[in-house]
C-alpha cells in the first residue's frame, strides 16, 4: 500500500476521534476553537479557490477536496456553535458531514449495483458513516415533518440527477482517469455543487430541527 492509499483509508475513520470530543467540556478550548474558525474558513476558502489555478501535488486526495472538506465542516462548527459548546458544535459538524459524504453518494452506489452489475469493492469503507449516523441520532433528536424530508429527498434527487447528467455527457463517473480533463473539471465542479447542497441541507436540519437528547 503506498501512503496515498493509506491516507485515504485512515480517512474513513477521522470522525472517530471527534466522537469522543462530544464528551469533552473545557472552555479553554471552547474559547480556541472559536477563535481558530474563522481563519481555517479564510485559509481554506484561499486554498480551494486556488487549486483551480495551481497544480499541488496530491497527498492521497486533491486539495480542492480536502479544502472543501475543511470549509463544510468550519462551517458547520460556526453553525452549530450558535446553539451548542464547542466540542459538542465541532463534533457534530465532522460526524454530520461524514453522514453527508454517504447520503450524497448513494444515487452513485445503486448506479453502481443495477446499471454496472457489480457492488465496490470499498462498499464496507463506504458503509462506515452509518456507525457515525447512529453516534449521531443517539445525541441529537431531529423533529421530523415536511421540511426535513423535503431536504433529504432534494439532496438525493440533486445526487441522482448528478448521476444521469454526468453519464449522459460520457463522463466515467467511476475511473475518472478514463475522462477527458474539460469533462472531469465539469464533473469535479458538479460533485461540489451536489456536496455542498447534501452537507447544507443536513446541516440545517440539525442546526433547525435538532435538539440534544437528555442526558447527552
Amino acid at each position: 500500500m503506498d501512503f496515498g492509499s493509506l491516507i485515504r483509508l485512515l480517512s474513513w475513520f477521522v470522525p472517530i476521534p471527534f466522537m469522543f470530543l462530544y464528551h469533552v467540556k473545557s472552555d479553554e478550548l471552547d474559547t480556541l476553537l472559536s477563535l481558530l474558525s474563522p481563519y481555517v474558513l479564510v485559509g481554506s476558502s484561499f486554498l480551494f479557490v486556488a487549486s483551480f489555478f495551481v497544480q499541488f501535488p496530491e497527498i492521497g486526495f486533491q486539495v480542492s477536496l480536502m479544502a472543501f472538506y475543511f470549509i463544510a465542516c468550519t462551517l458547520a462548527f460556526m453553525l452549530f456553535y450558535i446553539r451548542y459548546d464547542a466540542t459538542k458544535a465541532l463534533s457534530l459538524a465532522v460526524c454530520v458531514t461524514a453522514v453527508g459524504y454517504w447520503l450524497w453518494e448513494v444515487p452513485y452506489f445503486i448506479f453502481t449495483i443495477f446499471v454496472r452489475g457489480y457492488v465496490d469493492v470499498s462498499m464496507p469503507l463506504h458503509l462506515l458513516p452509518l456507525f457515525i449516523f447512529a453516534f449521531v441520532i443517539s445525541k441529537v433528536e431531529v423533529q421530523i415533518n415536511w421540511k426535513v424530508l423535503y431536504l433529504i429527498g432534494l439532496s438525493l434527487a440533486v445526487s441522482t440527477y448528478s448521476v444521469f447528467f454526468l453519464t449522459s455527457l460520457g463522463a466515467d463517473i467511476f475511473w475518472t482517469y478514463h475522462t477527458p480533463p474539460n469533462l472531469l473539471l465539469i464533473c469535479e465542479i458538479t460533485w461540489y455543487i451536489v456536496r455542498a447542497i447534501c452537507f447544507g441541507s443536513l446541516y440545517w436540519i440539525y442546526y433547525k430541527y435538532g435538539r440534544l437528547r437528555h442526558g447527552t
